[in-house]
């Protein structure tokens, strides 16, 4: 019995040893993983949701690998997908580590900067319907006070004295120009700046010095007859050092503003075009407003912003209430906050159907220089 119970320690002894040995010739001859990954968007305001994506890791002898997220933040997670939320600005580093199950092992990381929204909102708001030399429109006025109270009614971070209202009589272009003078005295790196106008524009050809890509200058068209061009909207707006800015026009051939295309018989014409220009073509130029932009705009740059007496206001602005009300989150990621990109998105398609059916078709634009999304109702 105890010879034989010996034999079974020494054969267990040598299975084991085989057993050791296999596996470190595997571990010998075993590639290693490779650990790739995607975290989108890796910049934004907070609170910053990311997608991190990892399905680009791969291993060369085929083994199934294992995921381990390390945000950065003191959180980590599991997963070849992984979605986390950062609240809290800073610069982090997130990390993925991928096992092989045989030893290999592989990481990568990048930054993920999140950038601070905890400053204040600001916002100019313009509705002119009664112009002095003619041209009076319909809704435009309500449109503008119908978004201000907007603001005020749907978040406690809005105040009332940061909100500037110009309506009919008061939106005169020298009015316009005081209301920018004092919030370039107010404003701060971190805080954001809305800017609504609903009203008419206009353009002509560039006059010098020609800096128009498109060869048109563009303008608002204030109360008092005074057409304020989209050089000197640029040279006023970089005194108002907000590092993000919103604007938000109803205008016809809006679309102009942001380079949406051409058209039939000229190229694209709107009113800030010189703020896209300075961003997209030239950066070098570009020292005066280096900030986040997102541009909504009620049409192309060929067609009519349509107002109907069924709705009271533009349908543009219609929907876009619609959207700040709520609607665009709930058709959005549900975070319980309003961003313009989820905005443009609900309305959008909106426009465009409702305008089919009753007159020509008008089809919003978006431009979005601004890394994630641009919050502007909390």
């Amino acid at each position: 019995m105890g010879r034989h119970y010996g034999k079974r320690i020494i054969v267990g002894l040598l299975y084991i040893a085989v057993l050791l040995t296999l596996s470190a010739c595997m571990q010998w001859f075993n590639a290693s993983p490779v650990a790739l990954f995607d975290a989108s968007p890796s910049e934004g305001y907070a609170e910053l949701e990311v997608v991190f994506d990892a399905t680009a890791s791969f291993d060369a002898d085929g083994d199934a690998l294992s995921y381990v997220w390390n945000f950065g933040d003191g959180t980590s997670g599991t997963g070849s997908q992984a979605v986390h939320k950062y609240k809290e600005s800073g610069t982090y580093l997130a990390e993925l580590t991928v096992s092989d199950g045989w030893s290999g092992v592989d990481r990568a990381v990048t930054q993920v900067r999140v950038l601070d929204a905890s400053g204040t909102p600001y916002a100019l708001v313009v509705g002119v319907s009664k112009y002095a030399d003619g041209g009076d429109l319909g809704s435009t006025d309500d449109d503008a006070r119908a978004f201000a109270q907007r603001l005020l009614d749907r978040s406690q971070q809005w105040k009332t004295e940061n909100v500037i209202l110009l309506i009919d009589e008061q939106a005169t272009a020298n009015a316009f120009k005081a209301a920018l003078s004092d919030l370039a005295a107010r404003t701060t790196p971190a805080d954001l700046l809305v800017i609504f106008f609903s009203g008419h524009g206009t353009s002509w050809h560039d006059r010098p010095p020609y800096d128009e890509w498109d060869g048109w200058d563009e303008a608002l068209c204030f109360h008092d007859g005074v057409d304020l061009s989209d050089d000197e909207l640029e040279t006023l707006l970089s005194g108002v050092s907000a590092g993000r800015l919103l604007a938000i026009f109803d205008t016809c051939n809006s679309g102009g503003m942001i380079r949406s295309g051409q058209r039939p018989e000229t190229l694209g014409a709107g009113v800030a075009s010189d703020l896209v220009d300075r961003a997209n073509v030239r950066p070098q130029d570009i020292d005066k407003l280096d900030r986040h932009i997102v541009a909504l705009t009620a049409s192309s740059d060929w067609q009519y912003s349509w107002e109907f007496p069924a709705l009271g206001h533009g349908v543009f602005t219609y929907y876009l209430l619609q959207a700040i009300d709520g609607w665009a989150d709930a058709a959005g990621n549900q975070d319980g906050r309003v961003s313009a990109e989820e905005c443009y998105a609900y309305l959008a398609p909106l426009v465009v159907t409702y305008s089919s059916h009753y007159a020509d078709p008008q089809e919003p634009q978006l431009l979005d220089l601004c890394p994630g999304e641009l919050v502007f109702l909390e």
